[in-house]
């Protein structure tokens, strides 16, 4: 199972939080995530993975299991 960014971007865009300053303003103030606009970038585009302790914030913010920003990557070609 690996990270799937395109997961966070959707259901980020989807949750309506506004833009990114203020999202990453509000999951700071829910969570204690303290990361950068570029760090998000990152994340949604695949190029790096939270570390575990902010996947967990990730899905405490959004109100999902951990395992939907996962995907298998034997899944990756369908």
């Amino acid at each position: 199972m690996t990270f799937d960014g395109k997961k966070l971007k959707a259901i980020r865009e989807a949750s309506n939080t506004g833009m990114v300053s203020q999202f990453l303003r509000d999951i700071y103030i829910r969570t204690g995530i303290k990361t950068s606009r570029q760090t998000l970038n990152k994340w949604e585009t695949n190029r790096c993975s939270p570390t575990l302790a902010n996947l967990v914030g990730l899905s405490t913010f959004f109100g999902v299991d951990m395992g939907y920003f996962m995907s298998d990557p034997k899944d990756q070609g369908k």
